[in-house]
């Protein structure tokens, strides 16, 4: 059952940049002429914090200081740092 748990995981990982990008996509395809309104902003600041959220994350993940794991050194130091 672990097995099956970890697919999970890897798979909603591995899916949730093709569902922003279809977001951003759907989000400046017009459907229809109508006005703009709260809703289209609220949507657009809600794709805007969660592209900034990824994109701050993968430049926190090319600063994080070196651990070993396995050893235990800076492992220590690399969770304070997160």
């Amino acid at each position: 059952m672990r097995t099956a748990e970890n697919t999970i995981g890897i798979l909603l990982v591995l899916l949730a940049p093709v569902g922003l990008i279809y977001a951003w996509v759907c989000y400046f395809t017009p459907a229809r002429e109508e006005p703009i309104g709260w809703r289209s902003r609220a949507t657009l600041l809600s794709l805007a914090l969660a592209s900034l959220a990824i994109v701050l994350w993968v430049e926190m993940m090319v600063r994080l200081p070196g651990a070993d794991w396995s050893t235990g050194a800076g492992v220590g130091h690399q969770v304070v740092w997160m």
